[in-house]
């Protein structure tokens, strides 16, 4: 199941299959996943991205990471196209709240709908 990151006002939606039909949230993987390394110090959004680790993992590898390693693995996991960061869609739960920082600026066209790439 996709977990939900949330920074500042625009909430992205991260996993295998996240946003099924939304298009992208960053232009490329590399961009995706330098967003996903701002989450390092954040433990609601470490433990979003734990939840995706257990369950693509399971419970006890995932468990054996640290939190810098946690978010290392799911970066390099986004890099190479096996998890997705789109805008979500309505109705979803699990949301990781990202101590204020601002959304980067290669979401801006996703932080209003999830059709715009």
């Amino acid at each position: 199941m996709p977990q939900l990151l949330r920074d500042g006002q625009t909430t992205f939606e991260i996993g295998p299959r996240a946003g099924r039909g939304a298009a992208p949230a960053f232009p490329d993987a590399g961009a995706a996943a330098r967003f996903i390394r701002r989450f390092k110090s954040d433990p609601f959004a470490v433990a979003a991205l734990r939840r995706l680790a257990a369950e693509t993992l399971g419970g006890s590898a995932a468990a054996r990471f640290d939190d810098h390693r946690l978010v290392e693995w799911i970066a390099g996991r986004v890099e190479r196209g096996h998890f997705r960061i789109t805008a979500p869609s309505y109705g979803r739960t699990s949301v990781a709240a990202a101590g204020g920082a601002a959304a980067p600026a290669e979401s801006a066209s996703a932080g209003s709908g999830s059709s715009s790439a």
